[in-house]
């Protein structure tokens, strides 16, 4: 993973991250969801207006919750974020997505970016780890996490 360096998200990153989010669920899901409902839907879940509110939203926080991972080219690769959820003690988040591009896909880029997380929001502790059953990259990435997280 030494080629890929984890950083907080910023307002530049919009295109990039709508770029691996369809480069990531067409490789992801295309055993599952035909081409034509991927585009559709990840058009909108990751357009460029937004991916803006959720860019902004996250650098007026103290503790980022949307990082990316870039290359050495500074290029991003990937990207994830979490969602704090209302409990009594605001300390439960959520892995609201995580995404890389299938190039860097079993590189160690998911684990360092949730190492990151979890190093830079300190209230986090609890983290729910929930996959969809049919997505075999997202069962060997939580395998490959094991239950250190």
């Amino acid at each position: 993973m030494s080629m890929l360096d984890v950083r907080r998200v910023q307002n530049k990153d919009e295109q990039a991250i709508a770029e691996v989010a369809m480069k990531a669920w067409m490789h992801t899901y295309k055993d599952i969801y035909p081409q034509g409902i991927i585009i559709k839907f990840v058009s909108e879940a990751y357009s460029m207006q937004r991916l803006a509110t959720a860019i902004e939203k996250d650098i007026q926080k103290t503790n980022s919750q949307f990082v990316v991972a870039t290359d050495t080219e500074r290029k991003v690769q990937a990207f994830a974020q979490i969602v704090k959820l209302p409990n009594e003690d605001g300390t439960s988040y959520e892995l609201n997505r995580i995404y890389a591009a299938p190039e860097v896909q079993g590189s160690g880029v998911g684990k360092a970016m949730l190492n990151y997380l979890l190093h830079t929001v300190n209230e986090i502790k609890y983290l729910p780890r929930g996959w969809q059953k049919k997505i075999k990259s997202g069962k060997s990435f939580m395998n490959q996490m094991g239950s250190g997280w």
